[in-house]
Formats: structure tokens, sequence, C-alpha cells
């Protein structure tokens, strides 16, 4: 590999390292630098602005693989959602084309619709700025799914209270004792 393309590498690879050591206060207020392990929108738009720009860093600027993009991978301890959502915009940014209609939406956003250009005349960074409120808006919808799917969940489980529960708890009897099965027992 090319001494200079494995530097850069490197330097991604700390830069995303840091950028995920370094979580915003509102994350946690009892330790500021750990991400929650469950999906927090306020922590999700922080993650877009700080990893995001290295994924698009690597993708318009340094014209890297997405295979390549993918491989720097995360410090042990990263919560799943996060690996999930950063996954996911890689994904995107790979696979994604702007259009006209997302062009006008980021100019009108911006209190500039004079002279939006067409999605195939955009800048490298005009590009990244209308993916990177792309992403922005990605957060929004995942909280509104995680909350609608939540509440789904929470009606389901009390229409079928009954159903879920496990045989053994319909009546006053004891969960079965599963300490005295040998390990490969175990399931």
């Amino acid at each position: 590999m090319n001494p200079i393309m494995r530097a850069t590498l490197l330097r991604a690879a700390g830069a995303i390292a840091v950028l995920l050591a370094c979580a915003p206060a509102s994350a946690d207020p009892r330790n500021p630098y750990q991400l929650p392990e469950q999906f927090d929108r306020v922590v999700c738009y922080w993650v877009a602005q700080q990893v995001g720009r290295t994924i698009a860093w690597a993708r318009w600027e340094q014209h890297y693989t997405e295979a390549k993009t993918r491989a720097v991978g995360f410090g042990q301890g990263t919560p799943a959602w996060v690996t999930e959502v950063v996954g996911d915009w890689i994904t995107d940014a790979y696979a994604w084309q702007p259009t006209d209609e997302q062009v006008r939406v980021w100019a009108e956003e911006l209190g500039d619709v004079a002279e939006v250009p067409h999605a195939d005349q955009l800048t490298r960074d005009q590009t990244i700025a209308v993916w990177m409120r792309r992403i922005g808006r990605d957060c929004d919808a995942r909280e509104s799914s995680r909350s609608a799917s939540c509440t789904a969940r929470r009606e389901a489980a009390a229409s079928k209270r009954v159903v879920d529960t496990p045989p053994w708890a319909a009546t006053d009897a004891a969960p079965p004792d599963t300490s005295a099965r040998t390990s490969s027992e175990r399931i």
C-alpha cells in the first residue's frame, strides 16, 4: 500500500476513534465521555456532525471505496446503535445521488434560493453539505421510528400479556431449574 495512503487511512481511523471517544456532555452527565447505550437523537446529531464529516471526506474528497471506508472500524465499547447508524450512513454515502429537490430544500434552509444549481452541477463541497443535512434528518427519522416501535411494542405487550407469559409463570410453579444442566444442555 502506498505510504501516503496508509498514513491518511491511519489518520482517518484515529480521527474517528477520537471523535467517538469525545461524546458531548449531554450523552451522560455523570460520564460525559461515553456514548449512551440506547439511541439518543441529540447524540445522533453529534455523531452525524463528527463522523459524518469523516465519511464525507473519505467518500468525496479522498475517493476511497466503500470497503475501505468501512474498514476503519470502531473502538471497543461503541454502542450498537452508533455502529448501525454509521454503517447505514456509509452505505448511503456511496449509493446516494443528489436530486434537484434535495438541492432546492437545502438552499431554502440556508435562505439562498437565488441561484440554486442543478443536482448534477454541485461542487464537491455543496454535495457534502446536502448529504450532511440528509444524515442529520436521519437522526429525526430514527427517533420517530424508535418512538413508534416502542409504542407498538407496549400496546402489543398490553394486549398479549397472557400469551407472552412463559408457561411456568401462568401458574404458581417456580421457573424451571437449569442449574443442574451441564453447559452443553443449557440454551
